[in-house]
């Protein structure tokens, strides 16, 4: 749905900034080596299939050869995200979402990486979601017992991070964004 907006791009959920900011924030000059090692470790962090949503392991690489000299955590970043969704025209994108449900756990840790960044939490009932987990096999199993204490974990995270009032941070509701 959000991917409908030419100026959006909205990445699939793939946690591999938190997974990848320890190792590389600090460093901004790679030789071509250095490269192929972040790239396998930005693949080795995957929890899907990239292949069905992401452009070319080689592309990713050939692009951030180009950048060597001068590539920082974010601008590798941002190129990461940029290889997401490859057929979609990039020339116009200025928003990206990461929509990663387990960020809601690391709120503080994100915004201390991506200090620009702003944060939509979208909430949903909480009978959909778990109908919604269950059907896509999401989880350990698919009890909806342990599917709502999940719900219910995250929902309280969310809760604690709203409460400390940040002012780039906000709440949606899915079914308001849907209809608008």
């Amino acid at each position: 749905m959000l991917n409908k907006n030419e100026n959006v791009l909205s990445t699939s959920e793939e946690p591999f900034v938190l997974y990848l900011y320890n190792k590389y924030h600090k460093k901004n000059n790679y030789t071509k080596a250095e490269i192929d090692e972040l790239v396998n470790d930005f693949w080795g962090t995957t929890e899907r299939n990239l292949s069905l949503y992401y452009d070319t392991k080689e592309n990713l690489r050939d692009s951030l050869y180009n950048y060597m000299s001068n590539l920082d955590f974010h601008f590798f970043m941002q190129t990461f995200y940029l290889h997401f969704i490859p057929l979609k025209d990039k020339n116009k994108v200025d928003v990206i979402i990461d929509k990663q449900i387990k960020y809601i756990h690391y709120i503080p840790q994100i915004m201390n990486i991506f200090p620009e960044a702003k944060v939509l939490i979208l909430v949903r009932n909480h009978k959909e979601v778990i109908t919604s987990w269950k059907k896509r096999k999401l989880g350990l199993t698919s009890n909806a017992a342990y599917l709502a204490k999940v719900y219910n974990i995250n929902y309280a995270n969310a809760k604690k991070t709203l409460d400390l009032k940040l002012d780039k941070v906000g709440l949606i509701k899915y079914e308001i964004l849907k209809l608008n």
